[in-house]
């Protein structure tokens, strides 16, 4: 375990970058002071940086003592547009930016994978290959998994494995929980826009009216899970917003302010629908979203409206592979002890875009507790994911980077498949 004394040894210098990184959070595509940071903390540590690449991404890069594999770990740097619920009295490090945060856990993300490259920078006369380090932007709904894939990553030197973590406040700190085959389901944002026909609230037949289909098609969107879908496959349709007004500018497409505020004498012209359809398979998640579209215009059209459909971002399931994760779960074991590595007991309905990098080559996709405590009580009252209170556990830093440096040494060390 020589890997996590010395890590929990350099875990204070990383625990202040990544309450810096909270201090300071930046949205997708934004992450430009974030970037910075790890790029000169990456040259810091004698490790070349790109910059760059899918427009705020940074690549480091850790050469072996000869050439021989390449290994890919990877950390996404974006917060979320989200209010942060507390004061600075209780957390110095609150956010310093209105409306946003780090509520997933990206700030230590990114601290643990530069802790994890120092701890490899200084074995790098011990392996042959190459260690590769993504610093991704955009996870949170922008795509930059696919982006740098598609700005080449993957190549020069070609990457045989990717690995990456993400907190996990449902496990307690410093545990590493696996599991073979999909993790994460495959998910994509839909809006449906109903347009009838606007007029006065004291005739509505003299009008035709998009609330009671909008109303209706909530409800019937449900139907999918429930009678097309097998009872034991994860699948979800949620609608999340609903929006009308009494002037619209129909099918101006999702992210446009299209509706204004309505007198509650006017029946609206327009009532649009945002939604999540998630699967755990690419198949199940095709049904979903033909379905929602056959079913929203046969329900606008049974009340004389019309209904348009459109897919936003969507994103494949994030699937481990049985031999890659096999050896990332022995890393663990060597790193972390028997005692903080876990079985997961079933996948669950989040999105990654991890999944991205997992579809083109082997690899595998970590929860690493954060909870900061472990009875059952405990882990109820942690703030979840996405939550604002929510604030990455610094005392699992040194699990995380000694997990990633394993994982890594581990892979370039076996033998070729």
């Amino acid at each position: 375990m020589e890997l996590l004394h010395e890590a929990r040894r350099i875990a204070p210098r990383y625990g202040e970058i990544r309450r810096r990184i909270h201090r300071h959070p930046e949205p997708a595509y934004e992450e430009v002071k974030t970037a910075g940071l790890v790029a000169e903390t990456l040259q810091g540590l004698g490790i070349p940086a790109g910059t760059g690449i899918a427009k705020t991404g940074v690549m480091g890069r850790i050469d072996g003592r000869a050439p021989g594999r390449c290994v890919l770990l990877r950390a996404d740097m974006d917060a979320l547009r989200k209010e942060e619920a507390v004061s600075e009295t209780e957390r110095p490090h609150r956010s310093k930016v209105p409306g946003v945060m780090h509520a997933c856990g990206h700030d230590g993300h990114v601290a643990v994978l530069l802790g994890a490259a120092e701890l490899l920078k200084s074995r790098a006369e011990r392996f042959e290959g190459t260690v590769k380090l993504v610093f991704q932007p955009a996870e949170e709904g922008g795509r930059g998994g696919l982006r740098m894939v598609e700005e080449g990553v993957l190549e020069d030197p070609k990457v045989g494995a990717a690995f990456a973590l993400h907190a996990w406040p449902e496990l307690p700190c410093g545990v590493a929980g696996f599991q073979y085959g999909t993790l994460m389901a495959a998910s994509a944002d839909f809006v449906v826009e109903i347009l009838g026909r606007s007029g006065h609230a004291a005739f509505p037949h003299q009008c035709v009216d998009p609330v009671p289909a909008a109303a209706q098609l909530v409800s019937a969107l449900q139907t999918i899970r429930s009678r097309e879908v097998g009872p034991l496959e994860g699948s979800v349709v949620s609608v999340t917003v609903l929006e009308t007004g009494s002037k619209t500018v129909p099918g101006s497409g999702p992210g446009e302010d299209a509706l204004r505020p309505s007198q509650t004498n006017i029946i609206p012209q327009l009532v649009r629908l945002r939604g999540t359809s998630r699967s755990l398979s690419l198949e199940g998640q095709e049904h979903q979203l033909k379905r929602i579209r056959e079913i929203a215009e046969a329900v606008a059209s049974a009340h004389g409206a019309r209904a348009t459909f459109a897919i936003g971002k969507d994103y494949p399931p994030t699937t481990n592979d049985r031999a890659m994760t096999d050896l990332a779960r022995g890393a663990a074991l060597v790193a972390l002890g028997e005692e903080n590595v876990v079985w997961l007991e079933e996948p669950t309905m989040g999105g990654e875009d991890f999944s991205y990098f997992l579809q083109r080559v082997p690899g595998s996709f970590i929860h690493l507790g954060t909870a900061r405590g472990d009875t059952p009580e405990a882990l109820r009252e942690e703030p979840a994911l996405h939550a604002d209170r929510f604030d990455f556990n610094d005392d699992a830093l040194p699990a995380g980077m000694a997990l990633m440096a394993s994982i890594a040494l581990a892979f370039l060390e076996s033998p070729r498949g």
